[in-house]
Order: structure tokens, then sequence, then C-alpha cells
């Protein structure tokens, strides 16, 4: 009774930073053997025209804005696009990045003679010229550009383009941006992380040490807002294995330890998923359906797409793709079938 008395008297406390944001979450596991695997949750109030864009390096690109921040991409990538912009992806240096709603991002005023980045370019320019972590936090100790928001894609996301940003190279490290104060916060963790939405990262931490002092794995939350789905994905992130189930080896043939890491993780953003069908009320969105996931198997090269809509999975081995040829796919009109699509971007 005491245990529960205190994690209740927490989760009052650590809700009391509650705001209304979408429901994506995302996660980093990391392993003993070098294994890194990212999963994420994309959650809206209405489709997002989602498509699988493969786009080649030495494409110049426009930062928009109103004095435009330019770049030629170094590198290539394969990215799951929400109406245009990039919202989970991966390059060919197998830096992974993801975009999650923060409200209350504050990207300051736009002084004369700044150059200009909009809040829905930038993941596009996170994944078109950097190979580590490390390389991101150095870059970002600087303002290069002052990010404005995306007044374009917020007309059509229906909600203004306030975000954050999250990045995990191949060594497991990970590099979180958010925009406090008008300017760039930096977020330097490597291992294991988790990433959900309001409030921002440090306030998220504090309230994930509430439920970790009361004993997180017996008393993880389970709605769906940000805060909750940020201490369940902790506790049970926490309690995953670094070796190989040999039950599982014995009943499936092949079975490697890198095809156990993605299905651990697969299960996790599945289990963290809001589900399907819920009325969507935009004045309510913490409450919005799942509308797909990716998992990301970044020491190996492979890379998921899940359907929450339809019962479709898709696998790209980033090995065999021909990053020199730009390809777009739409999974639902195109009536791709499910499974390995990675013949559909040679």
């Amino acid at each position: 009774m005491k245990f529960l008395t205190t994690t209740v008297l927490a989760a009052g406390l650590c809700f009391g930073f509650m705001t209304e944001a979408n429901a994506c979450s995302r996660v980093t596991y990391t392993s003993d053997d070098g294994s890194v695997v990212t999963g994420r949750t994309m959650d809206w109030f209405k489709p997002d025209e989602v498509q699988l864009v493969l786009s080649p390096k030495g494409v110049e690109y426009s930062g928009l804005g109103a004095n435009p921040f330019n770049w030629t991409s170094k590198y290539a990538s394969l990215s799951v696009n929400s109406y245009g912009f990039v919202n989970s992806g991966i390059n060919e240096e197998r830096l992974a990045v993801d975009v999650l709603y923060l409200e209350t991002s504050d990207y300051g005023d736009l002084q004369p003679g700044e150059k200009t980045m909009t809040s829905g370019v930038l993941t596009r320019f996170l994944l078109d010229n950097f190979a580590s972590a490390q390389e991101v936090a150095d870059y970002f100790k600087d303002e290069k550009f002052r990010v404005v928001l995306d007044e374009e894609k917020a007309k059509l996301l229906g909600a203004p383009f306030n975000v954050h940003y999250i990045v995990t190279d191949k060594t497991g490290d990970n590099v979180i941006i958010e925009y406090i104060d008008g300017k760039a916060k930096i977020h330097h963790q490597k291992g294991r992380i988790v990433f959900t939405n309001d409030p921002e990262y440090d306030k998220m931490l504090a309230i994930k040490d509430y439920f970790k002092e009361a004993g997180i794995e017996g008393g993880m939350p389970g709605s769906s807002l940000s805060q909750a789905r940020f201490v369940y994905l902790t506790g049970w992130l926490e309690q995953m294995v670094n070796t190989p189930f040999p039950e599982i080896k014995e009943e499936i043939p092949g079975y490697t330890f890198a095809d156990q890491t993605s299905a651990m993780v697969f299960s996790l953003m599945r289990g963290v998923s809001t589900p399907y069908g819920l009325v969507f009320d935009t004045e309510h969105l913490n409450n919005t359906s799942t509308l797909w996931r990716t998992i990301s198997d970044v020491k190996n090269g492979v890379f998921y797409f899940d359907s929450a809509l339809l019962p479709l999975t898709f696998k790209v081995n980033l090995n065999e793709v021909d990053f020199t040829k730009p390809k777009v796919i739409s999974p639902y009109k195109d009536h791709i079938q499910q499974g390995d699509i990675t013949d559909l971007f040679k």
C-alpha cells in the first residue's frame, strides 16, 4: 500500500506538467554486442499521405523561410515522409533521424541577416549532412541559422509545426535537439533512451525519476499521455535482455540475434501504440491513433515500416539498396505487398 500511495502521489506531481501534444514515441535499444535498434510510432488525428522516399546524395535543398539556408546533401537516405516532410529515416552512414511533436518549442524571433530553416525541413538537413551523433552535437553548438515555424506544413497537419528532433548513430550514441527560449538545447546520451513529447526533455527526466524512486517496474502508467508513455517505455526498455533467447532460436530455424532485437523493439512500439479507430478529436491530440511505426536496425542496416491501418509490414535491406536512384513509393496507393521490398529500391 505504501508503494501504491507513493506511485500515485508521484503521478499526480508529474502530470502537473501535462500538455496536449500528439502521441508519438521513440526509443533506442542497445546491447552488449553492439546492437543498435531504434523504433518510433507516428500518431496523428488524420492520415498523413505517407511515402517511402529514397534520396540520393548531391541534391540541392533549401531551408525555406525568409532568408533560406541552403545545402547540398552529403549522404543518401531512405525516409518515411508525411505530407512531404521527412518524419523518420536513416542515411547511408546509418544515422537514424526522427522528429516528434513538442508543443512548447520556442524558436525565438528572427534577427536581421539571419539565415532561416523551417522546422519541417530540419529533419532533411540532419539526414543529409551528418554521419554521427557527435557531429550533430558539435555542429549545433553554434547557431548557423534560425529555425522558424513551418507555416505550410502546419496547414497540412492541422496544428502548429512545433517539434523536437533525435538522431542515433551506429555506435548507439543519441542527440536530442530542442528549441527552448529561442535557442537550440542539446541533450547528448549514449545507450538506451526514450523520447516522446511534452514537456521538454529535462522535465521528462524528472518525471521518470519520480517513478524510478517508487520502483518503476511495478508502477508504470498506461495512458496515452506523453509522460505516461515515457515512463512506460523506460520501464520496459530497462528490462530488455542483452543476449539471445536459445529457446526461440531452436523454435525458428535461422533465427538471429538481429531478428530478436528488432522483434523486441517492434513489441515495444506496438505495445505503446494508441488504438486505431478512436474518434479523432483535434482538441485532445494526446488521444490520436497510431498510423504507422518504423524500426531501424542501425547496426545491420535494415529498415522496417509497420502500418497500423492495414496488416502490412515492409522491410528494406539498406546494404542492397541503390542509393544513386531516387525513388518514391506510396505503400497504400501503389498497392505494395508486405514483406521484403528491397528490390523496389535497386
